[in-house]
């Protein structure tokens, strides 16, 4: 068996399942993540505004538009780059975890189980919580006044809109988020086992190898 070679084969195999991580992980961040927090292309898409426009609908006021437009691009802006950094951490856990095994010399493929998600997924997911939280109550919460253009707000609105912005919203974004992982997770498993599958395929019929 010519020993270089199937280094060589290997070091291809680690490359791909690198290639497979960086993918999975930018496919999480800009198609799963990101939408949730860019501008809608149709203002009636904009469950923020929407819901606003309703409760002041509800109570003859009149929303905010303009100020409402400034806080919500701050908001998304602050949580486009919360998610990236979040990607970041994520890809970078995951290839620590292929150079653990590449270092083991016993180990002849590279895996990933869901075992390996567990505690990374529960650490990132409290991230994003703690941050979607924080975003919001920073940009939107604590200027409840502001958003409407009147005096002095009926407190059963406050209460709605405080409910909004710290349960029913973010609720949503947070179930989405676990629901979309799970998924990410899946198919990176799934992609990672047909590259093994390949790599061990070539290395047992390969005469390169014999």
């Amino acid at each position: 068996m010519d020993q270089d070679l199937l280094q060589q084969h290997k070091e291809i195999y680690y490359g791909s399942i690198q290639e497979l991580i960086t993918n999975n992980t930018k496919a999480f961040v800009e198609d799963d993540l990101i939408p949730f927090f860019e501008e809608p292309p149709l203002e009636t898409m904009d469950q923020i505004k929407q819901r606003l426009l309703s409760l002041a609908k509800d109570y003859s006021l009149i929303l905010n538009t303009k100020y409402l437009d400034q806080v919500l691009k701050e908001y998304r802006k602050k949580m486009q780059e919360e998610v990236k950094h979040i990607g970041k951490i994520r890809e970078e856990q995951l290839k620590k975890e292929l150079d653990k095994m590449k270092a083991n010399e016993k180990e002849e493929i590279f895996r990933l189980l869901k075992k390996d998600f567990v505690k990374l997924n529960r650490k990132l997911k409290k991230e994003y919580k703690q941050e979607l939280l924080k975003n919001i109550q920073q940009t939107l919460g604590e200027n409840i006044k502001e958003l409407f253009i009147e005096e002095e707000l009926p407190e059963k609105l406050k209460l709605e809109v405080t409910t909004f912005f710290n349960k029913s919203y973010p609720n949503q974004l947070i179930d989405s988020y676990s629901m979309k992982i799970l998924v990410k997770d899946t198919i990176l498993m799934n992609a990672i086992k047909e590259q093994t599958a390949r790599f061990l395929f070539t290395k047992a019929n390969s005469h390169l190898f014999d």
